[in-house]
């Protein structure tokens, strides 16, 4: 997963370096050839940072795979070579967002407008702390790639520390899953099926990590898809990209912190009343979720509804109803009309996991 992450993220900045190094001084009327000359090269330098580290770091995590290809590494080991290159790109990054701030500023006096990259550490924070000028800023040039790859690595990473720590019995949650469904169609499970999935659960295990962190830019792309056709009724003057750019950097911000805060929940506490939770429901025992306060009876419908109401989910509204409103691009689109599509939406996707919980569809 994380070396397919890493040469996307190589593959992107080895076209953008390369269309970058095109630019001249004769696109941008009014500007001095010299300063443009000093800008382009320290912004050069930018992307090259990024695209030499982003590659190092693919190489090096390549070649661990391939060195210890045969051998059976302990997950400690597994976890501890992933963390370090995951250091080094996060330093990587860091490193280029210093030399970024020098290209912007040598933009500013040579007055090139819209060139300076920004980095995705300054959006995950700014996202959050400041998500008026975050989105201003959106607005005049939208991303998708950064907030994806954020999504991604956050699950990915999640998944990853939840399984270091509890070491979920995977074949029980699987086998609680079949026993449900049989419950609800009123057909046993087979001695078989039982057997076959208990095999099986381990690499069952691996696909519902890859299949939700690839989920999420998926579903980014739908909402949008969806909030673009909203605001198009409301007669804004908006484009995909840029909504996309709001709605990917509201999740993928609040999921950051999301993940850091349930991972802390569940590292201080017994992993036992885990083993059969999967690693997706783990933030309905979070005391952020309002699930986490009922008792273990309540009915499927009740947690369902329960589930709904979480902190982050709350504070992702919030930054939709800012973003989308910044992005609006008209004075007709008022922030109410905004928040009316956002929160809409939300009671319409919580009035559809009540319905599934009362038709029986539970995700455990």
């Amino acid at each position: 997963m994380l070396e397919s992450i890493l040469l996307l993220v190589g593959v992107t900045y080895l076209i953008r370096h390369l269309k970058d190094r095109k630019l001249n001084a004769a696109a941008y009327s009014g500007v001095d050839p010299e300063k443009f000359a000093v800008w382009h090269k320290a912004h050069l330098t930018t992307t090259f940072t990024v695209l030499l580290g982003t590659w190092g770091v693919f190489l090096v995590k390549l070649g661990t795979r391939v060195a210890f290809w045969r051998a059976d590494l302990s997950p400690n080991v597994g976890l501890a070579i992933v963390g370090a290159c995951l250091a080094v790109w996060a330093a990587v990054f860091v490193f280029a967002d210093i030399r970024r701030r020098k290209a912007k500023h040598l933009a500013d006096e040579a007055r090139i407008g819209g060139q300076a990259w920004i980095g995705p550490a300054n959006r995950v924070t700014s996202t959050l702390l400041s998500p008026s000028a975050t989105f201003e800023d959106i607005n005049r040039r939208a991303t998708w790639l950064a907030p994806f790859i954020v999504a991604i690595l956050t699950t990915w990473a999640f998944a990853e520390v939840y399984e270091w720590r509890i070491k979920p019995d995977h074949a029980q949650i699987l086998l609680n899953q079949s026993k449900k469904n049989a419950e609800r169609t009123g057909t046993p499970v087979p001695a078989e099926q039982e057997e076959m999935i208990r095999k099986s659960a381990p690499y069952v295990a691996k696909g519902y990590v890859v299949i939700f962190a690839l989920g999420m830019p998926v579903g980014f792309l739908i909402m949008s898809g969806i909030f673009a056709l909203g605001m198009l009724l409301m007669q804004a003057q908006s484009s995909f990209l840029r909504i996309l750019s709001v709605v990917s950097w509201s999740f993928a911000s609040t999921g950051v912190v999301a993940a850091v805060v349930v991972a802390a929940s569940v590292l201080t506490q017994d992993p036992g009343p885990f083993k059969t939770v999967p690693w997706y429901l783990a933030n309905t025992y979070s005391a952020t979720n309002l699930a986490a306060a009922l008792p273990a009876d309540a009915s499927a419908v009740v947690r369902a509804l329960a589930s709904s109401v979480d902190v982050f989910s709350i504070w992702r509204l919030i930054l939709l109803t800012i973003g989308l409103t910044a992005v609006a691009g008209s004075r007709r689109t008022k922030k109410a009309s905004v928040a009316m599509l956002v929160w809409g939406f939300w009671g319409f996707l919580v009035l559809v996991s009540v319905l599934a919980a009362a038709a029986g569809f539970s995700p455990t």
